[in-house]
Protein backbone atom coordinates (compact mmCIF):
# COMPACT_ATOMS: atom_id res chain seq x y z
CA UNK A 1 0.00 0.00 0.00
CA UNK A 2 1.13 3.50 -0.43
CA UNK A 3 1.78 5.57 2.56
CA UNK A 4 2.16 9.04 1.96
CA UNK A 5 4.96 10.58 4.11
CA UNK A 6 5.16 15.08 5.03
CA UNK A 7 8.36 15.42 4.06
CA UNK A 8 10.07 18.69 3.48
CA UNK A 9 10.49 17.81 -0.53
CA UNK A 10 6.49 18.69 -0.81
CA UNK A 11 6.64 21.17 -3.45
CA UNK A 12 3.15 21.72 -2.71
CA UNK A 13 2.48 21.76 -6.59
CA UNK A 14 3.63 25.24 -6.83
CA UNK A 15 7.65 24.73 -7.79
CA UNK A 16 9.67 22.06 -9.52
CA UNK A 17 11.04 19.97 -6.66
CA UNK A 18 13.87 21.39 -4.96
CA UNK A 19 17.35 19.99 -5.09
CA UNK A 20 16.79 19.01 -1.61
CA UNK A 21 16.49 15.43 -2.82
CA UNK A 22 20.35 15.49 -3.77
CA UNK A 23 21.20 15.60 -0.69
CA UNK A 24 22.55 13.68 1.74
CA UNK A 25 20.37 12.67 4.88
CA UNK A 26 21.75 14.07 7.00
CA UNK A 27 21.82 17.50 5.10
CA UNK A 28 17.81 17.07 3.85
CA UNK A 29 17.22 16.54 8.02
CA UNK A 30 18.83 20.12 8.33
CA UNK A 31 16.68 21.29 5.83
CA UNK A 32 13.59 20.08 7.21
CA UNK A 33 14.61 21.34 10.53
CA UNK A 34 15.03 24.55 8.92
CA UNK A 35 11.58 24.48 7.24
CA UNK A 36 9.66 23.69 10.53
CA UNK A 37 11.31 26.33 12.30
CA UNK A 38 10.53 28.82 10.05
CA UNK A 39 6.66 27.16 9.92
CA UNK A 40 6.45 27.67 13.25
CA UNK A 41 7.83 31.03 13.90
CA UNK A 42 5.01 31.61 11.29
CA UNK A 43 2.02 30.39 13.40
CA UNK A 44 4.03 32.07 16.14
CA UNK A 45 3.73 35.59 14.97
CA UNK A 46 0.42 35.25 13.45
CA UNK A 47 -0.69 34.01 17.16
CA UNK A 48 0.74 37.42 18.21
CA UNK A 49 -0.91 39.82 15.80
Amino acid sequence: RHIKYTSCNDNHGIRPPPPEQYLTPLQQKEVCIRHLRARLKETIDRLQD
